[in-house]
This record gives structure tokens, C-alpha cells and sequence, in this order.
């Protein structure tokens, strides 16, 4: 069989003209084919002739008999040329199918990838996330127990200041229900000042508790909010206070440090106008 690149029908049908020295146009009318459509027959153009293959096969026919060539002959080599040309084409579309395939597998491959790393880096933040939140609530944790156990010992601290300071089982820690001798007794208004004693007066600026002792009586023993106040007239008083950075004490308009005579657990405890505080005891006390 002839190969493709040793048969072209143009070259053999424009030689053919060329000897017989014929012109388009005389081709043209003898014919009735356009000029247009004999050039691209011999350019083998065939797609510029309308009406599809069995147009081309009229006019290749007429135009080799005109030429005293074997129409059969150029017929033959027409359908091998169109054979191989697709053929060529299925190659083409073959590689193009494969270079199409080769790149979906390269994309398949850098989403595969991507999705592993994503996978990764998804859980490795979680871990860190994870230990973070256990590192916080351990360390939350643990600073809640100190300050239970700053608590428990600023309790204790006090009892040994203050042998009999524990309360009764009459006397329960539950603020909200004290009884009236726990009340501050002493609690005066500015035109009711008497005319002897000194003035105390007490500010609470945050959460606490307090005791306040005269030398006769307990006069206040409670825990206190932020914004109470307590006015006292005595000749002598003990005040003890926890977290007493949250108490403002005033001696006749003076303000005591009570730092001087805090502890480790921010429990101080004083005796104004002097005085110690083991030494000073009432019947309550």
C-alpha cells in the first residue's frame, strides 16, 4: 500500500493541467466547477468545497477524466489520504487524551497531598489546642487551691491570734442571718457624737470579714461588701480584719496602716488608740 507522504492528488492534478497548459477559468466553464473549487482540488483544500465528501468526489472524477487521468485511481488515493488523515487525527486526540489524563493525575496527586498535610496540621493544633486548655485549667486549678489555702490559713492564723474568736454552733458563719448583738451597736450619726471617746470610722472597699471589739463587748463581727462604712465612738476598740487591703480605718481622722500589723495572710489585727492584740480581751473575746 502507498504511504500518505507519497501520494498527493493536488500535485499529480496540477501537473496534469500545467502539460496540457489549461487555465482555471476555461477548466471553470468547461466543467460548470467553480475556479475556486479546481484550486482547492489541486490544494487539496477540500474543505472549501461545500456539500461534503460526495461533492468532492464528483469534482475529483470530472476533473481527472478532463485531465485523461484514471478518476478511479484518484478516487482511491482521495479515500487512502482521508483514511490516514484520520487516523492521524485519532493519534492526535490518543495523545491528547493522554496528556489530559497525565495532568488530572498530577492535580489527583497535589489534592491527595494537600489533603494529608491539611489532615496534619488539623490535628496537630488540636494537640496544641488540647494541652494548652489543660495547661490553663491546671494552672486556674492550682491557683484556686492557693487561694482556698491562703483562705483556710488566714482563718487559722486568726484562732491562734484569737483563742476564743471560733464561733458557737449559735454563732454560724452565715452572714446573711446574723443575729441583732452582732449588729454594730455603736453605729452613730454626725449630731449624736457623744461628748468623750474616739472616732472610727471603717471603709470597705472590697469583699472581707471583720471584728471589732470595745473593752467591754464585741460591737461588729461580719463579713463586709465593697461599699459599706462603720462608725464607732469608744475610748479603746480592737478591729481585726481580713483581707484587710480591702479596709480603710480612720482614728480621729487619721488613717491607720493596718500593713503595720498584718501578717502572711493578709489578716491584721490592731488596738486603737494602743494596745496589743493578745493582751486586749473583753467577754466576748
Amino acid at each position: 500500500m502507498t504511504e500518505a507522504k507519497d501520494i498527493s492528488i493536488g500535485n499529480t492534478l496540477a501537473t496534469a493541467r500545467k502539460k496540457k497548459r489549461l487555465r482555471y477559468k476555461k477548466l471553470s466553464s468547461e466543467l460548470n466547477i467553480e475556479e475556486s473549487y479546481l484550486i482547492a482540488l489541486e490544494e487539496e483544500k477540500y474543505d472549501r468545497i461545500p456539500g461534503g465528501e460526495a461533492y468532492v468526489k464528483g469534482f475529483l472524477r470530472s476533473y481527472a477524466k478532463k485531465l485523461n487521468l484514471d478518476p478511479d485511481e484518484i478516487i482511491s488515493q482521495y479515500l487512502l489520504t482521508r483514511i490516514q488523515s484520520q487516523e492521524g487525527n485519532a493519534e492526535k486526540k490518543l495523545e491528547k487524551g493522554i496528556e489530559l489524563l497525565s495532568i488530572r493525575k498530577n492535580i489527583l496527586f497535589l489534592f491527595s497531598a494537600l489533603l494529608i498535610i491539611s489532615i496534619f496540621i488539623f490535628f496537630f493544633l488540636k494537640e496544641e489546642t488540647d494541652s494548652t486548655e489543660i495547661i490553663i485549667e491546671t494552672y486556674y486549678s492550682d491557683d484556686a487551691n492557693q487561694e482556698i489555702s491562703s483562705n483556710n490559713a488566714a482563718i487559722q492564723e486568726t484562732e491562734n491570734i484569737e483563742n476564743n474568736s471560733i464561733l458557737t454552733d449559735e454563732e454560724n458563719l452565715d452572714f446573711n442571718n446574723l443575729k441583732p448583738d452582732n449588729q454594730p451597736k455603736d453605729k452613730i450619726n454626725n449630731d449624736q457624737i457623744p461628748v468623750s471617746g474616739h472616732i472610727i470610722d471603717i471603709f470597705v472597699s472590697g469583699d472581707c470579714w471583720i471584728e471589732v471589739y470595745s473593752e467591754n463587748e464585741r460591737l461588729l463581727y461580719k463579713l463586709s461588701q465593697s461599699g459599706e462604712s462603720h462608725t464607732f465612738v469608744e475610748e479603746k476598740i480592737k478591729i481585726i480584719a481580713g483581707n484587710y487591703k480591702n479596709i480603710s480605718v480612720s482614728f480621729n481622722d487619721k488613717i491607720v496602716d493596718l500593713g503595720i500589723y498584718a501578717n502572711a495572710n493578709q489578716v491584721s489585727c490592731v488596738v486603737l488608740p494602743l494596745g496589743d492584740c493578745s493582751e486586749f480581751r473583753t467577754t466576748n473575746n
